[in-house]
């Protein structure tokens, strides 16, 4: 199993990312993903596994423009 560490709350997964999408606004910002055909927007992501990918994803689309 996968350990997530999101804002000292701890996650694990036992299932794998099979399916990743993202939706960037028109300031390249990232503002909602799917993972495994769940949506999350900016204000669930963080209280999901996923809020530090969010970030990093954010972070990466920022490095490329």
């Amino acid at each position: 199993m996968d350990n997530i560490y999101v804002t000292n709350k701890h996650y694990t997964m036992s299932n794998k990312i099979q399916t990743l999408s993202i939706k960037i606004d028109e300031d390249n910002d990232l503002y909602e993903i799917t993972v495994n055909n769940k949506t999350y927007d900016t204000y669930e992501v963080y209280d999901s596994p996923y809020g530090n990918l969010f970030d990093e994803l954010n972070m990466l689309i920022d490095n490329i423009q």
